[in-house]
Formats: C-alpha cells, structure tokens, sequence
C-alpha cells in the first residue's frame, strides 16, 4: 500500500485541492440561491458611477472621477461599451457583500452577449491621464445608459 499512499494529496487549505474542488466548492456556495448577475452588473456600475471615464468620439471627455486614483473604468459613448478593470470587479463580485463565483458571473454574462470579452488591455486614460494598460473586461453599453455627464 505504500504506492498508494505517494498518491494521496492531504488536504489542507482550499486552494491546495486544485481547481476542480475549488470550483465545485464556489458553486456549492451559491447553489438554491437566484442570482440576478446583470441586476449584480447593475449595482456595480450605479456603486462605482463616479469612478469611470466617460468619453465621445475622438476621446472627447464627457464625464471624469474627481482625481486619477479613482479611475476604475471607461464609457466610451460612441462605441457602446464599458471597460472595468478585471481586478476590482472580480474583488467586488466575489468579495464578501456578493459572495459569488466569478467564472459563473462570467458565463452567463457572455451568454446574454453583455459581457464581451473576459480580457483585453485597455487604456482606461486615454483623453484623460493615460498611464499604460491594465487588464479590463469589456461590457456592451445597457440600452437605458445615459450619455450625459452627472450633474447635467
């Protein structure tokens, strides 16, 4: 028996039992609960409304945050779609208000074609102050999304 036992894992943290497991495990936490992910969608854009960029054509500023720290996304207006910086919305929907799986939230929001894409480098600045490129998931614009700047 001892073959068999070089082949046994022990099981520790979490993270030590390999993606399978920690998938199953995240699913499990929201099994018999109905997740809305776009009504989730939503409330991140409407809590962070004053953290995006927005912008027209050729760059042309709409909309900004109060200072460049704050910068977590770009609306580009003429273009339909919203880049939100991987990170932060990965933190907010899996962190501990949400408690969601993020690879969950992500395939169904590409199967109801908002989510356009998991990972693009994006210039979220650009027009504005452009600092080089971090890695954003790519939203097609909601229908209801204003193009006039808060405050107008």
């Amino acid at each position: 028996h001892r073959h068999l036992a070089a082949h046994v894992r022990p099981r520790g943290r979490r993270g030590d039992r390999g993606p399978v497991a920690e998938m199953i495990d995240e699913r499990d936490q929201t099994k018999g609960r109905n997740v809305d992910y776009e009504d989730v969608y939503r409330t991140f854009l409407n809590q962070h409304i004053g953290n995006f960029l927005k912008v027209d054509v050729g760059n042309r500023i709409i909309d900004k945050p109060a200072n460049y720290k704050e910068l977590i996304g770009r609306k580009e207006i003429h273009t339909r779609r919203v880049m939100i910086h991987r990170d932060t919305l990965r933190k907010w929907v899996t962190g501990e208000k949400n408690k969601l799986n993020m690879q969950q939230f992500e395939l169904h929001m590409l199967s109801k074609n908002i989510l356009l894409e998991t990972a693009k480098k994006v210039r979220l600045g650009v027009g504005w102050e452009d600092n080089g490129g971090v890695n954003c998931m790519v939203f097609q614009m909601d229908e209801g999304e204003s193009d006039v700047p808060a405050g107008a």
